[in-house]
Parts: C-alpha cells; sequence; structure tokens
C-alpha cells in the first residue's frame, strides 16, 4: 500500500507543477491505475478465498 501511496504523491506533485496534460502526469496517472489494479486483483484473491 506504501507504493500507491507514494504514487498518488508523486502525481499530485507532477499535477501541481506541470498540469494535467503533462507526459510525466500521465505517465505517473497510468502507473497508480496499475497499482489501484493490483490492489483490487489482491483483495478479490483474498475474497475468492473465504467464499
Amino acid at each position: 500500500m506504501s507504493e500507491f501511496i507514494r504514487i498518488r504523491e508523486m502525481l499530485n506533485e507532477a499535477i501541481d507543477l506541470w498540469g494535467l496534460e503533462d507526459i510525466v502526469t500521465r505517465m505517473l496517472s497510468q502507473r497508480l491505475d496499475r497499482e489501484v489494479n493490483e490492489i483490487q486483483k489482491l483483495k478479490y484473491e483474498e475474497y475468492k478465498k473465504g467464499a
């Protein structure tokens, strides 16, 4: 989860510095999306184990 927080903070800083249309901002946004996807996948796997 700390990786998620770190990426989110980097994304917020990139938005402040370069705006929403910058390539760095877009790349960080995509990276954050992948991290969220991984977290959701892990939660789903835990759910399946309990079901």
